[in-house]
């Protein structure tokens, strides 16, 4: 037997011995004493839930997240029909396809593109090796922010190979491997920036089901998230040249080989975009500014990232080109924009957590008096430096999403007993858990960096995830606290 065989059949051994292991928590548990205020409804749906979670971890996203549906609807809980429902009749799924097949028009339309050729073009790059990789930064961090994570994340690499190419940048060097991790790092702050992104959603979402309707200011949101994300890029951009020193001797005439696309001219399909782009922004941000006393106001709050991105997407299907075609093919856009294993996974918790918070299983309520009791006699600003440091730490080995997706609900309830703004907890479990980079199982954008090894030597990878949780460490204690309990 070769080697490679040998190695298959050694994964698929530890795979199914995982999927053994899952199915004995999920019923084992649910067969064990009950504890607290867990009742013995509760004990099945703590199986679940913690079978789910070794499943994610171990196994797959998707399937056991889809078992996880079937198997909360088997229990006295709720029906299967009703189960499902509770997955994926609710808004934030819905909420987060609408965002995708947006940002895959963006993506099409060529504005990603453009905002990209812009920015390296800047005559200020010429002859200052840190200034052009500054403006590559720049430009990752705008087209996340405005568009798309990893369509930028695939764009911004393959310009960046290409300047590599052109001035003779060695691959695995230390320069290659800070930038390439870079760009993935800082499209990774972007995620929440504006109110409408999609893990702003899923964060506002996971909030109001444990706290209420929250009154969400598209300025406030906004500011705080943009004040942190590039505190957190310009700290981790500077951590990186003082610790690890890379040799940018050979990019100093980088800039001059880029000078062409100056002329570059917006064609009118992007032209298109861009105004789609502004008017989904301002739909959404007038309702924070404007008193909702003016006509169409209060409609238009009402209408949230929901209805005002389906207009969107209805306007560019109902208008048609000289040629005759609608600007936006629905269909294909859903088919090729939307990330369906994030939108069954983010389903899949809506029953769980429902149950999970219910009354009559009272595990929430068990978890929430232990975590107070164990940060009983803190302060508000002890209690985010204590959760942020655990955080921090054990989505560098867990998968960030699903620390994300289970104790947002969890913190923000608590925080409220500190006297802290939900919001603010909420944002800080984001930064938090989107700074998972020290090891490749610690997210999907730590495996991107580990896995892209033909520009990323492991060592710098892991010294680059190690200096990106330092850094957001000392922003989020330094910064994010005051300026979060001041804007909340």
């Amino acid at each position: 037997m070769s080697e490679t065989s040998a190695s298959k059949k050694s994964k698929n051994t530890f795979y199914y011995i995982n999927i053994v292991i899952m199915f004995a928590l999920m019923f084992g548990i649910g067969q064990l004493p009950t504890f607290g205020q867990v009742t013995p409804l509760g004990m099945q749906i703590l199986g679940i839930f913690v079978a789910v979670l070794y499943g994610w971890c171990t196994v797959n996203l998707l399937w056991p997240s889809l078992f996880g549906i079937v198997a909360v609807g088997m229990t006295e809980y709720c029906t299967i029909k009703e189960s499902f429902a509770a997955a994926f009749g609710a808004d934030i799924p819905l909420m987060i396809i609408v965002v995708f097949v947006l940002a895959a028009y963006f993506e099409e339309c060529g504005l990603n593109q453009y905002i990209a050729n812009w920015f390296i073009s800047r005559k200020i790059g010429e002859g200052r090796p840190w200034v052009f990789t500054m403006l590559i930064f720049a430009a990752a961090w705008v087209m996340s922010a405005f568009v798309s994570t990893y369509a930028t994340i695939i764009i911004m690499w393959a310009i960046f190979y290409k300047v590599c190419d052109l001035v003779g940048e060695p691959r695995r060097s230390k320069y290659t491997g800070i930038v390439v991790a870079a760009i993935v790092i800082i499209c990774g702050t972007t995620g929440a920036l504006f109110p409408f992104k999609a893990f702003s959603v899923i964060s506002i979402g996971l909030t109001e089901k444990a706290v209420g309707a929250l009154d969400i200011n598209f300025v406030t949101w906004t500011l705080f998230n943009a004040v942190i994300s590039i505190l957190l890029c310009l700290g981790f951009v500077l951590a990186c040249r003082i610790v690890m020193r890379p040799d940018l001797s050979r990019i100093k005439d980088a800039g001059k080989n880029f000078a062409y696309l100056r002329e570059q001219k917006m064609e009118p399909k992007t032209k298109i975009g861009a105004a789609i782009l502004v008017l989904f922004i301002v739909g959404l941000m007038l309702p924070s500014i404007l008193p909702k006393t003016i006509p169409g106001m209060a409609i238009l709050n009402e209408m949230s990232i929901l209805g005002v991105g389906t207009l969107c997407i209805v306007l560019l299907a109902a208008v048609r080109t000289k040629e005759g075609k609608s600007y936006i093919n629905v269909t294909r856009f859903i088919s090729k924009g939307v990330d369906w294993q994030l939108i069954i996974l983010i389903g899949s918790t809506m029953p769980l957590c429902n149950a999970l918070e219910a009354e009559e299983v009272g595990v929430l309520q068990t978890v929430i008096a232990w975590m107070t009791q164990t940060f009983a006699g803190l302060s508000p600003m002890m209690f985010l430096v204590a959760f942020m440091a655990l955080f921090l730490i054990t989505t560098q080995v867990t998968h960030n999403l699903v620390l994300l997706l289970v104790f947002t609900p969890v913190l923000t309830k608590m925080g409220m007993g500190f006297g802290v703004s939900p919001i603010l907890v909420a944002l800080l479990v984001y930064f938090t858990a989107m700074t998972a980079y020290a090891t490749p199982a610690a997210s999907s954008n730590a495996a991107m960096i580990f896995g892209n090894a033909e520009w990323v030597a492991t060592k710098d990878a892991y010294m680059c995830g190690f200096l990106a949780l330092v850094t957001a460490f000392i922003i989020l204690i330094g910064v994010g606290v005051p300026l979060g309990s001041l804007l909340f």
